[in-house]
């Protein structure tokens, strides 16, 4: 409740210079930074990491399992090719037609333009800075604590035990399959914690 509470307050807090006289100038240098270059490439991770690393026939694993089918082929195109490559696009596009941040004829100073690209590094720097850290703090060499990492883990799956008894999620995942990915996985877990299961990798 109190976490609630105070993130509420943060975002009112935030919010009250946007209603200001010069409210609209912040609210232009916002939308012309945060609403394009970080929400494009965290749009293009975001697809990679669905696509290629998750696995795009395990999503669709995933989607079958909800609604009972399986998405046609050419969700798959589309997650794996054509909408990181259109995102890409459009990315490399922003850069190229770039110019400083202007409304009417008011021209905003280089201060702005800096404060507009710290909001995108704010955004975008978040994603290699938790990357390296899970890597930091995981065991073992550099290649297992990476294959580790964008492994699903063990429990993956439905969060009510009903759900998990399903026949469509015994179907793509098995009992003896997951019984036995379990067992590895505390195997391995057990060894890069030097025995002491209860450490997080």
């Amino acid at each position: 409740m109190f976490i609630v509470l105070g993130m509420c307050a943060i975002g009112f807090l935030l919010g009250l210079p946007l209603v200001t006289q010069g409210g609209f100038y912040l609210l232009q240098l916002m939308d012309n930074y945060s609403g394009t270059f970080s929400l494009l490439v965290v749009a293009i991770v975001e697809c990679v990491v669905v696509g290629w690393v998750y696995g795009c026939d395990r999503f669709l694993d995933d989607i079958s399992m909800m609604i009972g089918s399986r998405p046609c082929l050419w969700w798959k195109i589309c997650w794996k090719f054509l909408t990181p490559l259109s995102l890409l696009f459009i990315l490399i596009f922003q850069f190229t037609v770039y110019s400083p941040t202007k409304y009417g004829d008011y021209t905003y100073p280089v201060w702005a333009e800096v404060l507009g690209w710290c909001m995108v590094g704010v955004a975008v720097l978040m994603l290699p800075a938790v990357a390296l850290y899970k890597v930091y703090c995981a065991k073992g060499t550099l290649y297992e604590r990476v294959s580790f990492l964008v492994e699903p883990s063990w429990d993956w799956g439905p969060a009510l035990d009903r759900h998990r008894d399903g026949e469509v999620y015994q179907f793509l995942h098995g009992r003896d399959k997951a019984a036995s990915d379990h067992r590895e996985m505390s195997d391995f877990i057990r060894t890069a914690t030097g025995g002491d299961e209860s450490t997080k990798i």
